[in-house]
């Protein structure tokens, strides 16, 4: 129409990663028999869950639902699903995605409000979630970055204005507050900052019990793996390569406790074996094969985990490099790198995109799950693509793997 202005091109990660983030799910709330004080219980409460939220944000629309069946006394909220402390810190749809194996909506929770357990980190309101955040958001960026100053450098102002607009759930405030941490999206970083949630075998078809069957590690990935953008199931086996192996042992968290286990400060690498077991089934297929061999050592000094098969675990800053600059990778068309290409490839151009003519197979192997955001993307989806459009506020690329039981759908 004459007189407006032409509509503005909103960029397609842009667009994706405003899709993610109004993401949501419901909830059944139904409040602890043992806390309801009068006759008639109070009946449950259905709202929407934010998937990049905190579960005790949710708590002022809960705790006026409840309050005229609750004893006296003052106490922090705290929920669970199926007798199972929930870990508030965790974001709500990584335990969604973690936990509700069989996805089933509403996800039905069992909300506290006395007896905290001692499991969980004790929470004086919205203020913990806020630093709780914080801090995940500064080691984040010290993965990508080698550098926390981003983080450190902003004013308190900016600071609440960031939280606000996760609290809120505003995406274009939250895109512009975080325009202040002087990191860019589109910029390709050092690392990508992983958090694995691994959850052991025996759990796959029930539900978890208790939170040892459950390990939760954080790792860096390298961006470039021999030349190429790293792939999510190239930047897993690097990171728990047991999981791929054929017969590996069905104990996930013990098997990330013992990648993570340092010796005087170094990490444990994998064996030369364990990191080529894979190899064929990564790049069976024809165009996969300029990803075969190995990388040398990066121009930083630091082993890119394509020549050690290592994806660092993290540490305070100063404990060293956390990778290099990567080059710009060759485009597969003019003005368009590697990466984008795959993307375009993985998940389809809008009407209609590429189709794949291949057959090959590209789930994970040995009945492996691999959870990010309520999806279960392909191994060979490009790691910083993923890590640009489904990364959490906290710039945390959140993955939960467990291993599918034989015959279960």
């Amino acid at each position: 129409m004459a007189g407006q202005p032409p509509a503005m091109e909103v960029p397609e990660d842009a667009a994706i990663q405003k899709v993610v983030w109004e993401g949501n799910f419901p909830l059944r709330i139904q409040l602890e028999a043992k806390e309801v004080t009068t006759l008639t219980p109070p009946p449950p409460l259905f709202l929407m869950a934010p998937r990049l939220g905190y579960l005790p944000l949710l708590a002022s629309k809960i705790e006026p639902h409840f309050r005229a069946a609750l004893p006296p006394g003052t106490d922090a909220i705290w929920f669970e699903y199926r007798g199972l402390p929930l870990k508030w810190h965790i974001p709500t749809g990584v335990l969604y995605d973690l936990l509700a194996e069989e996805k089933t909506l509403p996800w039905q929770l069992t909300v506290h409000f006395r007896t905290y357990p001692s499991e969980l980190i004790p929470i004086e309101g919205e203020e913990t979630v806020k630093w709780s955040y914080m801090n995940a958001l500064k080691e984040a960026v010290y993965i990508m970055h080698g550098s926390t100053k981003p983080v450190m450098s902003l004013s308190q102002k900016d600071q609440e204005e960031l939280w606000r607009s996760l609290a809120e759930g505003d995406f274009n405030r939250h895109t512009s507050s975080a325009a202040s941490l002087g990191v860019s999206t589109s910029s390709r970083p050092r690392s990508v900052p992983l958090r694995l949630y691994l959850r052991q075998a025996g759990t796959s078809g029930a539900h978890v019990k208790k939170w040892e069957e459950i390990a939760v590690t954080t790792r860096c990935a390298d961006v470039m793996d021999s030349g190429s953008p790293a792939t999510l199931g190239g930047a897993l086996h690097k990171a728990v390569p047991h999981l791929f192996d054929e017969g590996a042992s069905n104990n996930l968290p013990a098997l990330a406790t013992e990648l993570g286990r340092r010796v005087s400060g170094l990490e444990i690498e994998p064996s030369t074996s364990r990191r080529n077991s894979i190899t064929e089934e990564l790049t069976d297929s024809p165009r996969d094969t300029s990803r075969r061999g190995s990388s040398a050592e990066s121009p930083g000094g630091v082993p890119s985990a394509g020549t050690s098969g290592m994806v660092r675990e993290t540490s305070e800053e100063g404990s060293g490099g956390v990778g290099s600059e990567s080059t710009t990778p060759r485009g597969s068309e003019a003005g368009e790198s590697d990466e984008a290409s795959l993307a375009k490839k993985e998940v389809g151009a809008e009407g209609g995109g590429e189709v794949h003519s291949d057959v090959v197979d590209r789930s994970f192997p040995n009945g492996l799950v691999v959870r990010i955001q309520g999806t279960e993307p392909r191994w060979d989806v490009p790691l910083n693509w993923l890590s640009r459009n489904l990364s959490h506020p906290d710039h945390f690329l959140h993955i939960s793997v467990w291993r599918r039981e034989a015959g279960q759908e």
